[in-house]
């Protein structure tokens, strides 16, 4: 019986768990290939965006919101139930409050990416720059969907059993973000 002690990274790498995560070469692994199947079938309606915004002005909240970088969750992870999310009225209308939880995201996304800390290039942040979750129906109700931002409301926790991130999420009602424009594509990437 081999004495207890930590895995060095490359042993976490080539052991049963570590293979279904990713494969060499940044391929997915057999937990994201058969994670794909429910999107496949239907079964997954929400697409979910992770989105850096800044502002070109000299702070903050200045000047025109600006998209640095989005990019989708893929394959497409699954959204709890959005009943948790009430509309609460207020005295210029009505605002959504509530929380949800994403599971089964990507086990190859680092916890800086999913905690909006890094972009997927390993791009540090600047002060002006602010992370949300969107959240977009998959367009089956032949309707444009409103999207919907979230923001992280803890930190990411990895699941090492079910080879994948969870996330809790807090609804964001600012009413810029429902304006913005988003070019299409898998990611996009404003310079600043």
């Amino acid at each position: 019986m081999p004495k207890p002690r930590a895995l060095r990274p490359d042993e976490i790498r080539r052991s049963l768990v570590g293979r279904f995560e990713q494969r060499p070469g940044g391929q997915p692994g057999l937990a994201d290939r058969l994670r794909q199947l429910h999107t496949k079938f239907g079964a997954r309606s929400r697409r979910t965006f992770l989105l850096w915004v800044g502002w070109n002005g000299d702070q903050r909240g200045e000047g025109e919101v600006i998209v640095r970088q989005r990019i989708e969750l893929l394959p497409t992870p699954k959204v709890s139930d959005l009943s948790a999310v009430s509309k609460n009225p207020y005295s210029a209308g009505i605002m959504p409050v509530g929380s949800i939880r994403i599971d089964e995201v990507s086990a190859a996304m680092s916890e800086d990416v999913l905690s909006g800390r890094l972009t997927p290039g390993g791009s540090p942040l600047d002060a002006q720059t602010d992370f949300f979750y969107q959240l977009i129906e998959d367009g089956r109700s032949g309707v444009a969907s409103i999207p919907q931002h979230y923001r992280l409301f803890g930190q990411p926790v990895r699941k090492e059993t079910n080879i994948s991130w969870s996330v809790l999420l807090e609804r964001v009602s600012e009413d810029w973000l429902r304006t913005l424009e988003i070019p299409d594509g898998p990611t996009d990437i404003a310079e600043t």
